[in-house]
C-alpha cells in the first residue's frame, strides 16, 4: 500500500493557507482526495474580511470524513510566545528573561502582561519597541 493511498484514506485532513501552492494544487487535491467544494473552502483561508472586532486568529481547513469546514484558531498570547519563530519576539523575550533573572515561563508571563498594557494590537510591534529601548518596558 503506497503512502498516497494511506493519505487519501485518512479520516482527518488539516490544511493551513495553501495559496502558495495554487498553481499545482491539482496534485495535492488528488493525493488528499479533496472535492471541488473542499478546494473552494481551502482557498478562502485567511482571505475573508472577517477579522474586525475579533482577537487575532488563524484559519485552518479541517475535514473529518465527508464533513469539512474552515475554522478560526485563536491561541493565547502565552502559547504564541512559547512557540514563536519571529526573531524580534524571541530576542525581546530573551531580554525579559535576562533582565528579570527569571525562568522562561515567568519571562513570557511578564512580556504578555506588559504587551497587554502597551495598547499594541500585535506582539511584533511591542517586541520591536522593547528591543529599541533595550530594556523591559515595565508597563
Amino acid at each position: 500500500m503506497g503512502s498516497s493511498t494511506i493519505i487519501n484514506n485518512s479520516d482527518v485532513t488539516m490544511l493551513l493557507d495553501q495559496s502558495k501552492f495554487k498553481e499545482r494544487f491539482g496534485e495535492i487535491k488528488a493525493i488528499l482526495g479533496l472535492t471541488d467544494v473542499d478546494c473552494k473552502k481551502i482557498f478562502t483561508i485567511n482571505r475573508l474580511d472577517n477579522k474586525s472586532g475579533r482577537s487575532f486568529f488563524r484559519e485552518v481547513f479541517i475535514r473529518r470524513g465527508a464533513v469539512s469546514g474552515v475554522y478560526g484558531v485563536e491561541e493565547s498570547p502565552e502559547c504564541y510566545m512559547t512557540y514563536t519563530t519571529e526573531r524580534a519576539e524571541k530576542e525581546a523575550l530573551k531580554l525579559y528573561k535576562e533582565q528579570l533573572g527569571c525562568s522562561h515561563q515567568q519571562a513570557i508571563e511578564r512580556f504578555v502582561s506588559d504587551w497587554r498594557k502597551s495598547g499594541e494590537s500585535k506582539y511584533l510591534p511591542f517586541a520591536q519597541r522593547v528591543l529599541k529601548e533595550g530594556k523591559i518596558l515595565n508597563l
